[in-house]
């Protein structure tokens, strides 16, 4: 059933002022994916029908090309035409209701898909440029299961058509139907198990050591290596299963987590391993991970097999090449399985060092599992594309 969302009468901003009509929300009640943009134009506001412009014509090309568009809904972030395109919080904040309402109508929502830095800004009230958050799947407490895809706005090519924003925008279309499909797959349960006490401790280093290849993952302040501090290690050596290790911990300042006697252990057997030529380690921007190890061990990784960043780059340098973007590209079953790590981290705890504050030790533990599964898949993926 189609619903269309919205008050033909709303005065709560100034958009009222000058609009035609209110463009309502096309809202289907059986979609599973939602195209959510800034607002309507000059033909949305004659005709009182979202995205039918030029840019709601690429769009919606775009769309016909991976999926039947009748089982699509279109939401916009206010309903009444912006002069040039502009709008503030208050206009947002007043026009929230009936993305929410519209959000109420779809039972079956999977994914919406955020359509410019305006739309992300009015969802997330967060102002990122789109190259920062690309493609970066999250969710948002208040609306439940439901993972937000932010992508270009398709007038990002009416504006700018040249090659790489033409397969920008085409491209994140067709990752958010990929993504659909892949979170109806169902795949191997997910085993993380976070190392905390001596014992779990002398077994995992024993079994790490024991295997021909694995992939590495760190979690640190910041990416400065010079001035960031290692907060845990993470290794997998088989798909969706993962061992973390803690390195450092604390509630206001980090401090080691290990007496002397278990770091010494730790620092060996890693040591031991990056120097072991029969083995090998892949890793996502090896050149960091390896300067932080040599910074906290005292050795680089010297075995390095593969890097997936490197890999990801040689194959497509137009893409994203950091770990999410490459995992919501090739395993898209793998990306957003829990909610967004950094939801609740500024930019501002980022820069400090400080974000892990706001974090549980096993949250931490957990994301950093995860970070080296999925380079341990993609390895294996980008792997057989070289």
């Amino acid at each position: 059933m189609i619903l269309r969302v919205g008050n033909d009468n709303c005065l709560f901003c100034s958009l009222y002022q000058d609009r035609t009509q209110v463009v309502k929300n096309v809202v289907n009640t059986e979609a599973e994916i939602c195209f959510h943009g800034l607002g309507p134009g000059e033909s949305e506001d004659k005709e009182g029908v979202p995205f039918i412009g030029r840019a709601g014509g690429i769009l919606k090309g775009s769309i016909n090309k991976h999926y039947d568009i009748s089982k699509v809904s279109f939401t916009n972030s206010v309903l009444c035409l912006p002069p040039d395109n502009k709008i503030n919080k208050t206009m947002t904040s007043a026009c929230l209701y009936n993305f929410q309402e519209s959000i109420k109508q779809m039972p079956n929502l999977k994914i919406v898909v955020l359509l410019g830095t305006d739309a992300y800004k009015a969802v997330t009230g967060n102002a990122i440029p789109m190259k920062k958050v690309y493609l970066q799947m999250f969710q948002l407490p208040e609306y439940g299961e439901i993972y937000f895809l932010p992508c270009y706005h398709p007038a990002s090519i009416l504006y700018n058509p040249t090659p790489e924003a033409i397969d920008l925008f085409h491209n994140g279309i067709k990752t958010a139907f990929t993504i659909l499909k892949a979170r109806k797959v169902i795949s191997k349960p997910q085993k993380y198990v976070n190392i905390l006490n001596k014992e779990q401790l002398d077994k995992a280093l024993q079994l790490i050591y024991n295997q021909p290849q694995i992939s590495i993952d760190t979690e640190t302040t910041g990416l400065q290596f010079s001035f960031a501090e290692m907060i845990c290690l993470a290794v997998c050596f088989e798909e969706r299963t993962a061992i973390a290790i803690p390195w450092k911990w604390g509630v206001e300042k980090l401090d080691y987590y290990w007496p002397e006697a278990e770091r010494e252990k730790i620092r060996k057997t890693f040591v031991n391993y990056f120097n072991d030529e029969s083995k090998g380690v892949c890793a996502h921007n090896s050149k960091f991970d390896s300067l932080i190890f040599f910074k906290e061990f005292g050795s680089q990784i010297n075995n390095i097999r593969f890097d997936t960043m490197t890999a990801s780059f040689i194959l497509d340098s137009n893409s994203p090449n950091d770990l999410e973007s490459c995992t919501v590209r090739e395993i898209p079953e793998n990306a957003g399985r829990k909610k967004s790590f950094w939801a609740n981290i500024s930019e501002a705890d980022k820069e400090s060092g400080t974000w892990w504050r706001k974090k549980t030790l096993d949250e931490t533990l957990d994301y950093c599992c995860e970070d080296a599964d999925n380079t341990f898949s993609l390895a294996k993926i980008y792997a057989g594309k070289l």
